[in-house]
């Protein structure tokens, strides 16, 4: 199995829209942060994306993603659903509908807000093809077994994925002992930690090193960072093995 990070960037992204300070201005490509999402490609070469965020298709060119077999969506917000337009160009090449999966709830809101893909007003134009399954348990996919982990983004419910030894957990404040139970024995855990100070919908860094500390993983890549992350400062001042991911990182599992 293989991980690519597509964009390792909080909702803004990096640089940041009008914004001059010097992680925005840096030159090191490191920072230039793409909203957030990955892709699994299984060892028989299917590939699952995990959120086609805003950017998914300046991500699929730059890392010349050819095909999607399937994708799941952690929650509904518009940096994790707004590529799904993207999917089309996908859809001509296979000629086949892309199964979506992910809660009742976030399937529902990504229906509303693609409001002509659930109910067509109109013949051409390109609709996205895709096959809703609504998830609320743990669930087969080309060979993998993911194991759902409910989490707390402010109100909202989300979900983070867990496959044998990785584990994907990105926006979310609270985290219930439950939770962290089934986060336990991991080679490597991509957390999403937004800047260094706890937020109202995401953990800070703190939050993230003492959680680090108590489930143990063997590696942990820190994703959906803001412009408040130098790249080169973050991984010289954080413990070994706990390091800032960057667009276009693989890792092989």
């Amino acid at each position: 199995m293989k991980i690519t990070f597509l964009g390792t960037g909080n909702s803004t992204g990096v640089p940041v829209l009008a914004c001059d300070c010097r992680v925005c201005k840096s030159e090191n490509p490191k920072n230039k942060r793409l909203r957030a999402s990955i892709l699994i490609t299984t060892d028989n070469g299917k590939n699952i994306v995990i959120d086609t965020s805003t950017d998914f298709r300046q991500q699929c060119l730059q890392n010349k993603i050819t095909n999607v077999d399937a994708i799941f969506y952690t929650h509904a917000h518009a940096d994790h659903i707004l590529g799904l337009d993207e999917i089309r160009a996908f859809n001509f090449a296979s000629k086949k509908a892309i199964p979506i999966f992910g809660s009742k709830e976030t399937l529902e809101g990504i229906t509303k807000t693609f409001h002509y893909i659930a109910e067509p007003i109109q013949k051409g134009g390109g609709i996205p093809q895709i096959l809703l399954n609504f998830v609320e348990s743990d669930f087969e996919l080309f060979g993998l077994n993911f194991q759902l982990i409910p989490l707390k983004h402010g109100l909202m419910d989300v979900f983070g994925l867990r496959t044998g030894d990785f584990a994907y957990v990105t926006d979310f404040n609270k985290i219930s002992e439950n939770s962290k139970a089934k986060l336990k024995n991991l080679k490597l855990l991509v957390l999403g930690i937004l800047r260094e100070k706890a937020h109202a919908t995401h953990i800070g860094l703190q939050e993230g090193l003492a959680l680090v500390e108590e489930l143990k993983p063997e590696k942990t890549l820190v994703t959906h960072t803001a412009h408040a992350f130098d790249y080169d400062e973050f991984n010289n001042s954080t413990p070994k093995n706990f390091e800032m991911a960057f667009d276009g990182l693989q890792i092989e599992l």
